[in-house]
């Protein structure tokens, strides 16, 4: 993450409805822009994804601390951890995710998409509530509709109007997690 001085650009506390260990959203505020950076920086990746998602990563997180300055940077922000999500699960399953769709006619292959993905790791790689810190800590006991909710907001973001609307509380530590579990048995990771 890039080391800039947060302070140089509110003044006053920053607002924001954020999920907390007792909560999965209520409204918090951040009195300085180190405990601004401190949180964000607490979603750090745990694993150890190639290098080209960690930084895809980063830049999300980076973002995230930029809503110091302004709040509408935080949809970058999501929109950067949902293509790193995206460049984990297609780095991770890619290759054995079935694309339902039949080779471009040009000879192009046609990769999985990000709900393929999805449907792979739950059928073939154990993927449910109980194995996603976030959503056990809030007693979620369906991943479909976690799952998609995340591509509504991934496709909402990607083609449509990226600044419209509030930030997605949770978002960022869902995306965590989920790169998280891809990479838990890479080499590196805990």
């Amino acid at each position: 993450m890039a080391d800039f001085d947060l302070s140089d650009f509110r003044k006053g506390p920053f607002t924001i409805m954020w999920q907390t260990p007792t909560s999965v959203a209520e409204q918090v505020t951040f009195e300085e822009p180190s405990e601004w950076q401190r949180c964000i920086r607490n979603f750090a990746l745990r694993t150890a994804p190639p290098y080209m998602i960690v930084a895809k990563y980063r830049r999300a997180l980076t973002l995230y601390e930029l809503a110091w300055f302004s709040y509408d940077v935080l949809k970058a922000g999501e929109l950067a951890a949902l293509v790193a999500l995206e460049l984990a699960l297609l780095n991770q399953y890619g290759a054995t995710a079935k694309p339902t769709q039949k080779p471009r006619k040009n000879g192009d292959l046609v990769r999985a998409s990000l709900s393929q993905l999805f449907r792979h790791m739950q059928t073939h790689d154990g993927l449910s509530p109980a194995v996603i810190p976030a959503l056990l800590r809030n007693n979620v006991t369906d991943i479909i509709p976690i799952l998609e909710n995340l591509l509504r907001i991934r496709n909402g973001l990607a083609h449509g109007d990226p600044f419209d609307g509030h930030h997605q509380v949770g978002l960022l530590e869902l995306v965590r997690d989920l790169i998280d579990y891809a990479y838990r048995a890479r080499p590196g990771s805990p």
